[in-house]
């Protein structure tokens, strides 16, 4: 069994952010990647089984990632509302600094590959979220509705939000922000 090195599987996982943003999920190769990391396709066989399973676990990374920096930190002693506000100031924080994971995401979201992640590791990717709304809904703050629901009238909104300030058709300042954040409490709360 050959050594992975992480340096290297930095480099894939840069590599394949950047192909498949500037060429799209399907026209990015193992081979193209293998190139712009500088490395072999063999090399990345050793990583990942196909390309699929690249996109799968680079997938699987980056939303650990931004899971981590919107609820990391998020001080338990707030209001819930305050806790509400914060995440999600954080989400829209990190997916405008970061556009080139939130665009990954977006079309990684979009594809028939999303549906091939693992529902175990899914679900671990995802259960801060839940427990998150689920606080909410148990203290009677949120909706009592399903948790999918509070997620997508909480988080859509801030990603349409993002495209278009990436887009160069809206700004991203505060006032923006601070509606944006207000809208989104008000279709979610109880």
């Amino acid at each position: 069994m050959r050594y992975k090195d992480k340096n290297k599987l930095k480099r894939i996982f840069k590599a394949t952010l950047d192909l498949v943003n500037q060429q799209g999920l399907s026209e990015t190769s193992v081979s193209k990647i293998a190139n712009r990391a500088s490395t072999s396709s063999s090399t990345i066989y050793v990583y990942f089984e196909n390309k699929e399973d690249l996109l799968i676990k680079l997938y699987t990374n980056v939303k650990k990632e931004m899971m981590r920096e919107i609820y990391d930190g998020v001080d338990n002693y707030n209001s819930f509302k305050k806790q509400y506000e914060n995440s999600l100031l954080k989400f829209i924080q990190y997916i405008s600094e970061n556009p080139s994971i939130f665009l990954f995401i977006e079309q990684f979201n979009n594809s028939p590959v999303s549906k091939k992640i693992p529902k175990n590791d899914l679900k671990e990717i995802l259960q801060q979220h839940y427990d998150f709304y689920k606080k909410g809904k148990d203290k009677e703050i949120l909706k009592n509705i399903d948790i999918e629901l509070l997620i997508i009238f909480t988080h859509y909104p801030a990603m349409q939000f993002v495209k278009e300030v990436l887009a160069g058709e809206k700004e991203l300042n505060d006032n923006n922000i601070y509606n944006i954040i207000t809208m989104s409490w008000n279709a979610v709360k109880a």
